[in-house]
């Protein structure tokens, strides 16, 4: 009997299968454990491993949107103040 390679495939895009479990990331389509992570989305499943990982994907992705629509610019939020996912909007 021949057993299937169950190693996570956390740098190859591919599509979800049983075979990635809860790890695969709908956003990046890579694997992300969520082991020890900052924060992880139940809905897309991106894993923030850190809160600088957060805030610097919040800066990338929805600041310059923030800056287009406000005046004067608004500062971004503490980490904290960060309620849902940057990439789906789905919230913690």
């Amino acid at each position: 009997m021949r057993v299937a390679n169950l190693a996570a495939d956390l740098i190859n895009p591919h599509t979800a299968s049983a075979r990635c479990g809860d790890l695969h990331c709908f956003w990046h389509h890579v694997d992300e454990p969520a082991e020890g992570a900052y924060r992880v989305c139940f809905e897309c499943k991106h894993v923030y491993r850190t809160a600088e990982d957060l805030r610097a994907a919040f800066m990338a992705e929805v600041m310059p949107c923030l800056v287009a629509v406000s005046a004067p610019p608004i500062p971004p939020p503490p980490v904290e103040e960060i309620y849902a996912c940057v990439f789906c909007c789905h919230d913690w």
